[in-house]
């Protein structure tokens, strides 16, 4: 029986943090489904507006319903000409949001 996979860069945990707030409970399988874990269609708006807020880009809410889990939806909004400024934006907001100081 696989496990899954924990986030493995600052945008998955980000987005899995992020995530975990609007459900409720720990998101910590980034190959498991969000709609598996209890999103809808409500959700994925509330937590776009929050990931724009986070990332500082403009998200469609395609790539939420084309991929489903936040390893493809990660790769899929970094893959395009925002996923440099996504991925710095998301090293600070990885620090912020997990209380971790910098060094």
């Amino acid at each position: 029986m696989s496990t899954g996979r924990p986030p493995g860069d600052d945008v998955e945990r980000v987005v899995a943090l992020t995530w975990t707030e609007f459900l409720d409970e720990p998101v910590t399988d980034v190959t498991k489904s969000i709609f598996t874990l209890g999103a809808h269609s409500l959700l994925v708006a509330r937590c776009r507006g929050r990931l724009q807020d986070i990332f500082g880009v403009h998200l469609e809410t395609g790539p939420f319903f084309a991929h489903p889990t936040i390893e493809g939806f990660c790769a899929a909004i970094t893959a395009g000409p925002a996923g440099a400024r996504i991925r710095r934006r998301a090293a600070v907001a990885v620090r912020v949001l997990t209380d971790i100081p910098s060094s």
